[in-house]
């Protein structure tokens, strides 16, 4: 496995480089790190340069703490200037999914992405209203490891079946994530919305879990509304996506970038 470098341009992110081939930008989900995606990113390495780093408040870029979601999503963009020059492709994985649609925003190189069950939904009155609020009692508390394990195993397709070896590094991996970052968002959410999808001129491959959710039915919900979206559901998974079927979760990665007879590079 790569070791973990120490990003120059933010001088705090860390982040795993590997791979030979054009720009390939992973981004993790929320309570993961860049590390818990090595089964799939091992296997993508052949055709792309990997980049992948550690987000604010997570992994080994936990004592990044932005101040606001402007702060976040500049840190990130000072990375991938730093280490990629020209267009890119990109991989966003839950919160990932919703950090790349705020970078296609900004204007970046983008030429093609896969949002993994994207953190892109609509909010009910109710919920916006109370997201704030929710934020702040959110971030003064503990990570809790049975409620931890109890989440995650809610968003998988069956725990029973799970690597015990993936869901311990899992659970490690969130209980290490900073509540305060994972509070920047749930207060700052209500004020990315409405969504800008028809902004998004680019190919993007909405891949979902079999497993009904709430962020699996908006990941169907937003696709239509993407002017070159098209989305896969991957039979027997949940929103992680992750270990549940990595050969068919890689299939479906490669054959959306790969060129294919009679049609453009996505």
């Amino acid at each position: 496995m790569p070791e973990y470098r120490r990003d120059p341009g933010t001088g705090h992110l860390h982040y795993l480089e590997f791979g030979q081939g054009e720009p390939l930008l992973l981004l993790h989900g929320n309570g993961a790190d860049a590390q818990l995606y090595m089964p799939i990113l091992a296997a993508l390495s052949p055709h792309f340069q990997i980049l992948a780093p550690d987000l604010p408040g997570h992994g080994f870029s936990k004592k990044s703490k932005p101040r606001s979601i402007e702060e976040y999503l500049n840190w990130v963009e000072t990375f991938i200037s730093t280490h990629i020059q020209g267009p890119f492709r990109l991989i966003g994985h839950s919160l990932g999914g919703l950090v790349s649609y705020l970078l296609m925003q900004k204007g970046l190189p983008i030429t093609s992405a896969v949002w993994m069950e994207p953190a892109i939904f609509e909010l009910r009155p109710l919920v916006k209203a109370s997201l704030p609020l929710y934020a702040k009692a959110y971030a003064r508390a503990r990570h809790y490891r049975p409620e931890v394990v109890r989440h995650l195993n809610s968003l998988a397709w069956d725990a029973r079946t799970a690597d015990p070896v993936r869901v311990v590094a899992f659970v490690e991996a969130y209980m290490r994530s900073d509540r305060e970052v994972q509070a920047l968002w749930l207060r700052e959410y209500p004020q990315l919305l409405p969504w800008k999808f028809d902004a998004l001129h680019l190919p993007i491959l909405c891949i979902r879990g079999q497993k009904e959710t709430f962020i699996s039915r908006a990941t169907s919900a937003l696709t239509p509304h993407l002017p070159q979206g098209r989305e896969v559901i991957l039979p027997r998974t949940g929103h992680c996506l992750l270990n549940e079927d990595n050969e068919g979760l890689v299939r479906e990665i490669l054959g959306f970038f790969a060129p294919q007879p009679g049609r453009a590079v996505a």
